[in-house]
């Protein structure tokens, strides 16, 4: 249908999902004499028949009826098209991509994308939960305008960050780990020997002092929270999950608490900072300018769970 425009498009897939003429007509708010020209002009462009006009009332033909889920397709895409070229004529961006770490819970900002979705129903929005690496990664790179990081350390002044809250981790190991049969506090020297699992790639150049919250000369590394959790269920390794995250395999005695008089140079499982993060001479649309700004009001110091 080379040279078909939105208006014929439009008449022909509403012909083609009322049956009729007359129910396109009122369907659109036209005339049937208006439907019937608007469909003869689309016939001489296709250079077929597109429909029938020998029973008691016009119906799509064969060919028409072959022709329409491609109709239709086309329609939604031109209909897309120009309500991305709408919201960009307004500084709204036609997609968002959110970078959130790993560690941070999607509930404690589920009631903002409800809104977001609401008002920005154009908008396509990508979250990337990602390993704390990742993330940041992604807002450096730019392909995620804004981040939700934990523990973030900028080295160079090209963010702005703002603190949502913050993140409590605690140790935990399964019931049946040996950790589990030692009484605590623990240190680095009670769990020295025994595996460690860490939510991140592997640092090979963390130097002699090891990895950040890496306490174990033995470690195996995940990039995803959902692995790192079984396997601490599963009893294959100690280590740190957030409080949201252990919380309900505490209460159903999955897994148990592990006390610490230290942790690297904090005196227990440290909390860490959760932060909205984007560059500085990153210019954001409408919708992110919003996401921001909602995110701020509505979260700040709420990143906590309760275990009842």
């Amino acid at each position: 249908m080379i040279g078909a425009t939105f208006e014929q498009l439009q008449v022909f897939v509403t012909l083609g999902r009322q049956g009729s003429l007359a129910g396109a007509a009122r369907a659109l708010g036209k005339s049937p004499s208006a439907v019937t020209a608007i469909m003869q002009v689309l016939e001489g462009v296709a250079g077929i028949s597109l429909c029938d006009r020998t029973g008691y009332r016009a119906v799509l033909s064969a060919q028409g009826r072959d022709l329409l889920p491609r109709a239709e397709l086309i329609l939604r895409e031109m209909q897309a098209w120009r309500a991305q070229a709408q919201s960009m004529a307004t500084g709204i961006e036609s997609e968002l991509v959110i970078a959130i770490d790993a560690l941070y819970s999607i509930e404690w900002i589920a009631p903002v994308l409800s809104t977001f979705r609401d008002r920005y129903p154009d908008v396509t929005l990508t979250l990337r939960t990602e390993i704390s690496s990742r993330a940041v990664a992604a807002v450096i790179t730019g392909d995620a305008p804004i981040g939700i990081l934990v523990d973030f350390r900028p080295t160079k002044d090209l963010f702005r960050a703002t603190p949502l809250g913050q993140v409590k981790l605690v140790a935990v190991c399964a019931p049946q780990h040996p950790l589990a049969q030692i009484s605590g506090p623990h240190s680095r020297n009670t769990v020295h020997d025994h595996m460690q699992i860490v939510l991140g790639e592997h640092d090979r150049g963390a130097g002699e002092w090891g990895e950040r919250g890496v306490l174990s000369i033995r470690a195996w590394h995940v990039t995803d929270m959902e692995t790192k959790r079984r396997l601490l269920v599963e009893g294959v390794g100690w280590g740190s999950l957030p409080w949201h995250v252990a919380a309900p395999e505490l209460q159903h005695g999955r897994l148990q608490l592990l006390e610490f008089s230290e942790w690297n140079f904090h005196s227990t499982v440290p909390e860490l900072t959760a932060s909205m993060v984007h560059l500085k001479d990153n210019v954001l649309g409408r919708a992110g300018q919003w996401f921001l700004a909602e995110i701020l009001r509505s979260t700040t110091g709420q990143c906590s769970v309760t275990l009842k």
